[in-house]
This record gives structure tokens, C-alpha cells and sequence, in this order.
């Protein structure tokens, strides 16, 4: 899996924590703790380029 850092920035984004902030404002936490919530099929429907895709830069 490629690093959040590099999606972000792929995303549009300046930097991972700004990824991280806007999906925390969005679903109520971070992406790593979505993933982890989705189980076992966490990485095909929460796989890190999905979340930067979706969410892109506000």
C-alpha cells in the first residue's frame, strides 16, 4: 500500500495532515481508524486513493 503522504499530495491536498483533518471533519474520524473499522474488506472499500478521490481538496 503506498503511503498516505504521497496520496495526499496525489489528492491535491498540502500535506497528510491536511487529508487527515478534512476526512476527520467529514466521517467522525481518521481514515486509519475507517479502515480498521471496515474489517476485512476495509482495503477495497476504504483503500487510500478511494478516500483522497473522494474527499479531494476543499
Amino acid at each position: 500500500m503506498r503511503e498516505w503522504t504521497s496520496l495526499a499530495l496525489e489528492g491535491g491536498y498540502a500535506d497528510q495532515p491536511h487529508m487527515v483533518r478534512e476526512f476527520r471533519e467529514f466521517a467522525g474520524h481518521t481514515p486509519a481508524e475507517q479502515r480498521i473499522a471496515a474489517g476485512e474488506f476495509g482495503s477495497y472499500f476504504v483503500s487510500p486513493r478511494r478516500i483522497a478521490a473522494l474527499l479531494g481538496p476543499s
